[in-house]
């Protein structure tokens, strides 16, 4: 990197002879938008640059880039740009692959697109991983991207009309046996749309208080509220990464791509909905716990006073509905 900036490339940084880890990606992403990754242009050198799109995926939100830029053998960036310069050097910088372009490129080399199971063994590769890119708009353009691949007019028939492979009947198995688990709770709403939407926890008034909702998940829930309010620049992936050494790691990591069926417009009011009532469920079991002590031991004028102001505010908001 000495050399580079000797040259006047003064935004390169090395990673010091260790792989790319997720702690870098996330660094790289809170300083630029685009991020250019050199490998040498071998085999090696290709196979690290995989891993890194792997790693790099779900810390891809709209408006951030992803680009290869591989070398010639015996190359390294000191050397070319002594060879060649800085303004050459930069041009070079300019042609990088761009993610769609090196995603597909290397899938293709596995499939045959001349068969039928070529194709359906395309989808099977690529979905799964354009799946785990939190951008709406890049994950729809790489879907389309792969639709004309495929030859589809619609890149919604990926989903529905590309005969399985083995993977894909395995996959589609495992998520039939799942789906009953993932059921529309409350706190299952709550988590999942917070976790795929970091900014709603703008939308939590009062924490204080929810861990008195009898409800499973919501100590789970008041963690992520907290971590999101005090970082609220949060990504998807980033909240996930944070959250790796969590028990609940696992549960977190479906619900990341848990398809709600909730449209994008109506996201914000659905959290809204979902949390108001369970600020209503923590009402009512107080009601309930007050009510319980009246007809054993009596109510305090205090408690009474307590009691009539929530019967009061549970009507109203019944009356409201």
């Amino acid at each position: 990197m000495v050399t580079l900036t000797q040259f006047g490339i003064d935004y390169a940084v090395a990673s010091l002879g260790t792989t790319t880890t997720t702690e870098h990606i996330q660094l790289l992403y809170r300083t630029t938008h685009q991020v250019i990754c050199c490998y040498d242009g071998d085999r090696a050198g290709q196979e690290a640059a995989w891993r890194t799109l792997e790693k790099a995926l779900p810390y891809l939100i709209d408006g951030r880039e992803l680009r290869f830029m591989f070398l010639s053998e015996g190359e390294d960036p000191d050397t070319l740009v002594r060879k060649i310069g800085k303004k050459a050097f930069e041009q070079c910088i300019e042609q990088a692959q761009p993610l769609s372009q090196f995603l597909f490129e290397t899938l293709m080399q596995q499939v045959d697109l001349s068969h039928l199971d070529g194709r359906a063994k395309l989808s099977a590769l690529a979905l799964p991983l354009i799946r785990k890119i939190p951008g709406s708009i890049l994950r729809m353009f790489l879907r389309q991207q792969l639709g004309q691949k495929l030859g589809l007019i619609d890149d919604s028939q990926l989903d529905k009309l590309l005969p399985p492979t083995q993977n894909q009947k395995v996959m589609q198995q495992t998520y039939i046996w799942l789906q009953p688990r993932i059921k529309c709770t409350t706190m299952r709403i709550l988590t999942g749309l917070l976790i795929q939407n970091p900014w709603l926890s703008a939308l939590v008034p009062i924490i204080k208080g929810l861990e008195q909702a009898k409800q499973p998940g919501v100590t789970l829930f008041i963690h992520l509220v907290k971590i999101c309010q005090r970082q609220p620049w949060l990504t998807t992936g980033q909240l996930l990464e944070l959250n790796r050494n969590n028990k609940f790691y696992l549960q977190l990591e479906t619900l990341v791509t848990w398809n709600h069926m909730i449209i994008e417009d109506m996201i914000e009011k659905t959290f809204v909905d979902a949390l108001t009532s369970l600020y209503n469920s923590i009402l009512e079991q107080r009601q309930e716990a007050l009510i319980a002590l009246d007809r054993t031991h009596g109510l305090t004028t205090k408690e009474r006073k307590e009691l009539w102001s929530l019967n009061q505010a549970l009507a109203k908001k019944k009356s409201i509905k």
